[in-house]
């Protein structure tokens, strides 16, 4: 996860939020696609769960569910933009792992992309594994949210090593140090994050760390 800064919500959303009797499923059309359209600008194209680029669709999940508090249903400052929630293993079968927000369901989540004080917390185990040395932020990543089975540990790892082919071949041509490269491709991915960026950016100021070590 990395944070995420909210937009003012769409005049729109606001508008409909006058008339009481409007509920989230009144969000509709032309509104509901200016929505989905601030939050994939906000979240830089990426699910706040997962950090997968979205394909197709930017589904709208309530941080606080409808279930729980109706009366934010219709808040802005409420929604996160996410994935599909399915992770296929066999797109002919359809046979696929549930995670993100499929995985939760209306279940409460304590972890939040918006507070820094919760992305603070995270980091990156050896088996790409994203935790945090929160207890319930933990268990919201690994059960709540299911972040961390195999197939997408490994996606992690896969992007991580066709970050560090690109940036060596782009960095060997300009005669920069390792050290240089990993620092530029860090302001780059803040710059433009690409799909699971808070892992990348982790794993190279590890590099970094390591080698100002020794």
């Amino acid at each position: 996860m990395i944070r995420i800064i909210k937009s003012r919500e769409p005049k729109c959303l606001t508008k409909l939020k006058e008339d009481e009797n409007n509920c989230y499923d009144n969000l509709q059309d032309k509104c509901l696609t200016i929505t989905r359209q601030l939050l994939f600008k906000d979240q830089k194209g990426l699910c706040a769960y997962c950090q997968s680029v979205f394909k197709f669709t930017v589904y709208i999940e309530h941080f606080i569910a409808q279930s729980v508090d109706d009366s934010k249903e219709l808040d802005y400052s409420n929604f996160l933009g996410v994935c599909s929630g399915k992770y296929y293993l066999d797109k002919k079968t359809g046979k696929h792992i549930e995670y993100c927000s499929r995985s939760r369901g209306n279940k409460e989540l304590f972890i939040n992309p918006e507070l820094n004080s919760c992305i603070s917390t995270i980091y990156y185990d050896e088996k790409n594994k994203i935790r945090s040395n929160n207890r319930q932020y933990d268990s919201d990543i690994n059960v709540i949210l299911n972040l961390n089975f195999k197939e997408i540990c490994d996606d992690r790892n896969k992007a991580f090593n066709n970050l560090i082919k690109s940036i060596f071949d782009l960095g060997l041509n300009l005669n920069l140090t390792k050290l240089d490269i990993y620092r530029k491709a860090i302001i780059s991915l803040n710059n433009k994050p690409i799909e699971f960026v808070g892992f990348l950016v982790y794993k190279l100021q590890k590099l970094i760390d390591f080698h100002l070590s020794n």
